[in-house]
């Protein structure tokens, strides 16, 4: 470890701690940990095989009501690094997260502007995705799905999830994954275009 830069050390000994704690921590320090291991330095000198197992044991007992510091430091450490290969059980927690999580609920924002009161803008929208999990969760599969386009099928049920999300930002955050099908799939990206432009129609027919 004296070899080491002093991030890669200070993430070598933060392994070797989180493998020493118990599943259930409180949800800061276990989203703490997992945000230090997606730092690429750390990443690279813990290795995938011991992160995927520490992120595993903190995320096991994955729940709608999930507290949202760790369901973003789960996604933020997929994010980072889309090529790793994770596990299936990985893969599935990212789509219980982008289906099921509670965060956003319906007309709620965390991020708001007195510019925009009615939450409607494109800006609005893009700065909720990475700030609610759903939509977070919907941008790592983006992510995913760029990086690793043989991967499509894998994930065409979930997207189809996401496009009747009834929260605009995390449709707005399908919007990139298909941009990455497109690539592969163009009618189902395009029919995928479709549903969201046809919900966006009817929003503003309401207002």
């Amino acid at each position: 470890i004296g070899q080491l830069r002093p991030v890669a050390a200070t993430g070598l000994r933060l392994a070797g701690i989180a493998e020493k704690l118990p599943e259930q921590i409180d949800a800061n320090y276990s989203a703490v940990i997992l945000n230090v291991f997606a730092k690429k330095e750390v990443f690279d000198a813990v290795g995938f095989e011991t992160v995927e197992s520490i992120a595993e044991k903190f995320t096991r007992c994955m729940t709608a009501e999930m507290e949202y510091e760790l369901a973003s430091g789960f996604c933020g450490l997929l994010i980072n690094h889309p090529e790793a290969p994770w596990s299936a059980e990985s893969y599935q927690r990212l789509r219980f997260l982008a289906v099921e999580h509670k965060n956003p609920q319906e007309n709620t924002y965390n991020i708001t502007s007195c510019d925009d009161p009615q939450n409607k803008s494109c800006q609005c929208l893009r700065d909720n995705v990475l700030n609610s999990i759903r939509g977070y969760a919907f941008r790592t599969i983006a992510e995913t799905l760029w990086k690793c386009p043989e991967k499509v099928a894998d994930w065409k049920i979930v997207l189809e999830h996401g496009l009747q999300d009834p929260h605009p930002s995390v449709r707005y955050a399908v919007i990139d994954a298909l941009a990455a099908v497109s690539r592969v799939d163009k009618p189902f990206a395009c029919k995928g275009y479709w549903k969201i432009f046809a919900v966006a129609v009817v929003a503003m027919l309401v207002v």
